[in-house]
């Protein structure tokens, strides 16, 4: 007994955004390429897989996204199915099940079987609660016809209903389609769908109608199919209705591109009348008839279906034709013609688009001329005008061509194709002349979609960049161009720069946005005019221009140090010493908070223009209080630089020692401390590292003996750390790992190091927030879409550019590889000594334990020990210092402890041989 399933036509209309496949088994990639989820598992199921899919695109709708098919061996059924379209009486029976799976990202990112076997197969290889997912109907082939149609064997028709905890998905083959609408249209079967490569068209619940191509490898998206179609059939301007014409696609199937086959389409506006899929093969012909076609006026494209490689789209057209009732006489031979004309003025009331394809936005009257080869009595007339036009007509033209308007016909509202019929009539005879038509387009086009610059995000300052968008559509006569505006207010009153394309894409230099460095926001937006100068709804969205968007914006550096000024006179105006910057990708406005920038020796503002290698000062005015430091900050990108000036003190510095220093005496220490730490600016760890270091040893050594300026120079080190450090806004905030993991960081005063609440071993502290950062970074490996360190490319093992590693103590190592008797070896021009090693693991271990975590210096000195100076074999000398934690020295790599005075000393000697 047969099976008899019945086409249930549902169709659920989605907003649905642009998605693009991703990376598949490693060999199909396409833009802004993401891993498939189930990509590694389908090559351990389904071998050879990779050679038997199809892609499937969804344009229908104002859709742009992507799917596929994976075919597996088809079943042949113990007993035919009867399959027929619901509403409809056509029948034909089906004895093999078309298998495989399909992937639809609408439908979430997971892969659906297209039968029960291989329903159990993903259950039991990657998706165990498809136990839930039923299964109904299918898709089948080598069909026959039974009543009404009759199929080839390799058409493919059917219908799978796929339900899993309430949620219902169709999937729908072998009908025929309207792709304005996005729908299924009517009660009988379409040849829509062809195996076993599967070509041709599908219809999804979610998503719509999908465009199938042919096995292939490369990108799965659809290109615009230029280079592998010749030509369209040459159509004429006018079909009598009755009479056959011949549609011809042509192409060919060289170049690499595999086409499933090619589809004629006809409209009428954008309604689709009729559309028909063709094999592949090259000069494949399509023929429709006169007759199949109501009087009107239509336009025709030849469309390919597209292969896996990158081939669809329209191959020719719009062509556009009509068809008439012909050419009518009443009795006897007139042996005369008639007809009108109708006057264009472009882009203002009536445009003539191609050919006889007219196109008006007025409902005030469109023109016309009169033509007639005899002197004639005319009549103008229409459904779609308000009232006929008659009269006589006595001159005669050959030629039909006239000298004078003669008329002006008024057309009913409402958009849409208007038909003109006229009649000329001279004694018992009456000529009918063919109708002509012309459109109403009171539409203006849709909103296009914007592409790049991407919603809120930065573009160079220095060189050009494309703005660009997806085009909109118009119903009507078309779209000419595409109007832009870049604004400094949401309101585009302050409109900055304005322009047209004629395409979707617009070249833009900084330079016209009259920008230096990042200013606010810019607020653009794009319109298309049609053909009859209506505009669009305008897309609007906003970007930023400055440094931030510069590739190479991590190469600015600021060379030169700014003292800070102590002593100073009270309201008096300093100027700092000079310094310079470079690395610049092109010239732009650096600033500082407050005072004046000098570029060049000039200057009356808080900002300028500036290049690389430009002199700059800051001009700074001190307080008008005594012992008050006012400042400023530099900014350039990404880089900032400090200018402090603090004035004079009415008493002396007083220590708990008793010591007295003047304001002289301490000036000099002040800016001793200055020029040892600029020496470490443009690094936060080494800087760390190195206030923390000598805070430790100026405690000892105070600790030790009693010395004003060494007391007064810790004094100033604590401040500056509390100031700069402890004080900080990271201070106390969260770190996302690459596991996703959070960790709290704090600075503990106590300790000078930070350290996390959340670590195992709550004693565990670092030099700077860098370094902790790194620490647990390294002891959290994972993918949760995080980059850490942005300026540090990823090493890419397949290319022989430069790729960085970051050290578990913070320290940051370029790795690089190279070519040495056919073997691949990796290094770092950063060792001291060069070494190479057959893989990155180990090179990496290499530097992990030659770069052990800074630990925090956590000692009381002892006091009772007098430091020793030690000289190593190789003359070097230690200063080793006694503490409650054992013997140590400021000058090993890292912190140790020894327990006694002979293990250090052991420890120094074995490190530093002759």
């Amino acid at each position: 007994m047969s099976k008899v399933h019945s086409f249930k036509v549902q169709h659920i209309i989605l907003s649905l955004a642009i998605f693009v496949v991703g990376a598949f088994f490693g060999i199909f990639t396409s833009q802004a390429a993401q891993p498939l989820p189930f990509g590694d598992v389908l090559t351990g199921m389904y071998p050879n897989i990779e050679s038997n899919y199809s892609s499937i695109r969804f344009i229908g709708g104002g859709n742009n996204f992507a799917g596929m098919f994976f075919r597996t061996p088809v079943t042949i059924l113990g007993s035919p199915v009867t399959i027929s379209v619901q509403g409809g009486t056509q029948q034909i029976s089906c004895s093999q099940r078309v298998n495989g799976i399909y992937y639809n990202n609408q439908r979430g990112r997971r892969i659906r079987p297209l039968d029960t076997g291989n329903r159990q197969t993903l259950i039991n290889g990657w998706y165990p609660e498809y136990s839930t997912l039923q299964i109904t109907g299918g898709l089948y082939t080598n069909c026959s016809g039974i009543s009404g149609y009759t199929p080839a064997s390799n058409e493919v028709y059917g219908q799978i209903t796929h339900t899993r905890s309430g949620t219902v998905f169709y999937l729908l083959a072998g009908l025929n389609y309207n792709t304005g609408s996005n729908d299924i249209v009517g009660t009988s079967f379409g040849h829509t769908l062809q195996g076993p490569v599967a070509s041709g068209y599908i219809f999804d619940s979610y998503g719509g109608i999908g465009y199938v191509g042919g096995t292939g490898f490369g990108t799965m998206l659809f290109g615009n199919g230029t280079g592998i179609c010749l030509a369209f059939s040459v159509i004429p301007n006018t079909i009598v209705q009755g009479n056959n014409t011949t549609f011809t696609c042509q192409g060919n199937l060289t170049g690499g591109n595999i086409i499933s086959g090619y589809s004629l389409q006809i409209r009428s506006g954008t309604t689709q009348m009729y559309s028909g899929l063709i094999l592949t093969g090259v000069n494949q012909y399509l023929r429709t008839t006169g007759n199949a076609l109501p009087a009107g006026y239509y336009n025709a494209t030849c469309e390919i279906l597209g292969s896996g490689d990158g081939a669809g789209g329209i191959c020719d057209g719009p062509k556009y034709f009509t068809v008439t009732t012909g050419q009518q006489q009443g009795s006897g031979n007139c042996g005369f013609q008639g007809n009108i004309a109708i006057i264009t003025v472009p882009g203002i009331t009536v445009r003539r688009a191609i050919g006889d394809t007219y196109y008006t936005k007025t409902t005030g009257g469109v023109d016309i001329q009169i033509r007639s080869t005899v002197p004639s009595y005319y009549t103008v007339f229409s459904t779609e005008m308000i009232s006929t036009v008659t009269g006589t007509y006595n001159y005669t033209y050959d030629n039909l061509n006239p000298i004078v308007n003669t008329g002006k016909i008024y057309l009913t509202t409402g958009d849409g194709i208007k038909q003109i019929n006229s009649s000329f009539t001279t004694g018992s005879c009456t000529y009918i002349a063919p109708q002509k038509y012309i459109t109403l387009d009171l539409l203006p086009p849709t909103a296009p979609t914007l592409l790049s610059p991407i919603d809120g995000t930065g573009v160079c300052y220095a060189g050009n960049f494309n703005l660009s968008w997806i085009g909109a559509y118009d119903s009507g006569v078309g779209i000419t161009s595409y109007q832009y505006n870049i604004a400094k207010n949401t309101s585009f009153t302050n409109i900055v720069l304005t322009g047209t394309a004629t395409g979707t894409t617009a070249s833009i230099n900084p330079g016209q946005l009259g920008v230096g460095y990042f200013t606010g926001n810019f607020y653009r937006e794009v319109a298309a005019i049609d053909g009859l100068g209506q505009t669009g709804t305008f897309a609007t969205g906003y970007f930023t221009v400055g440094i931030g968007g510069c590739s190479n914006a991590g190469n600015i550096m600021i060379h030169g140090t700014i003292p800070r000024i102590r002593n100073a006179d009270l309201n008096k105006e300093y100027l700092s010493d000079p310094f310079t910057v470079d690395g610049l990708p092109g010239p732009l406005i650096a600033y500082i908070d407050t005072g004046i920038l000098l570029v060049n020796g000039t200057g009356n503002s808080n900002s300028g223009y500036i290049d690389n290698g430009y002199e700059l000062n800051i001009k700074l005015r001190s307080s008008t209080q005594y012992d008050t430091t006012v400042s400023t900050i530099f900014y350039v990108g990404p880089r900032f630089a400090h200018f402090y000036i603090t004035t004079r003190s009415l008493t002396g510095y007083t220590p708990t020692s008793g010591c007295v220093l003047d304001t002289g005496q301490r000036l000099i220490i002040e800016n001793i401390f200055d020029m040892m730490r600029d020496n470490y600016n443009e690094n936060a760890s080494t800087l760390a590292d190195f206030l923390f270091t000598i805070q430790s040893m100026l405690q000892d050594e105070t600790d030790l003996t009693d010395n004003c300026s060494l007391e007064y120079l810790l004094n100033t080190v604590n401040s500056y750390i509390m100031d700069n450090l402890a004080n900080s806004e990271e201070n106390g905030n969260m770190h996302e790992a690459p596991n996703c993991k959070e960790y709290e960081i704090k600075f503990v005063s106590s300790k000078s190091g930070y350290t996390s609440p959340d670590f195992k071993h709550k004693q565990t502290y670092f030099v700077s927030r860098d370094a902790i950062v790194r620490y647990i970074d390294s002891r959290n490996p994972g993918d949760c879409n995080i980059n850490t360190y942005e300026d540090l490319p990823e090493f890419d093992s397949n290319s022989t550019k430069s790729g960085y590693y970051a050290a578990t103590n913070g320290k940051i190592y370029q790795i690089k590889d190279k070519e040495s008797n056919g073997v691949t070896l990796y290094y770092s021009p950063n060792f001291i000594k060069a070494k190479n090693f057959e893989n990155k693991d180990d090179l990496y271990a290499f530097i992990d334990t030659n770069n052990p975590i800074e630990e925090i210096r956590d000692h009381e000195v002892d006091k009772d020990f007098d430091p020793e100076i030690y000289t190593a074999p190789n003359d070097k000398e230690y200063k080793i210092y006694g503490t409650d934690q054992g013997f140590m020295s400021y000058k090993l790599m890292k912190v140790q402890y020894f327990d006694t005075l002979e293990e250090i000393k052991a420890y120094i000697d074995k490190n530093n041989r002759v």
